[in-house]
């Protein structure tokens, strides 16, 4: 009952439920997640590292750039 209440409590934040509606369609870095969604880079890494702790979402590292992903979206898509 607790894993149900905390998950609950991680998508009770409109901001992270759009996150995880644009990470659904493609990687995005932390950059273009503000740009899209109309808030602040701090804003956005804090929603991130929200879902990030709760496992819904990884990082990735392609040079200089950290994009995000939903976790598990790939073995769901194979």
């Amino acid at each position: 009952m607790y894993i149900l209440t905390e998950f609950f409590k991680v998508l009770g934040n409109p901001a992270r439920i759009r996150i995880l509606l644009l990470l659904m369609e493609q990687d995005l870095c932390v950059g273009d997640l503000a740009d899209q969604l109309g808030i602040t880079q701090s804003a956005v890494s804090r929603q991130l590292n929200l879902l990030k702790s709760n496992k819904l979402v990884r990082r990735r590292r392609d040079g200089k750039m950290i994009f995000y992903t939903l976790k598990g979206c790939q073995s769901a898509l194979q």
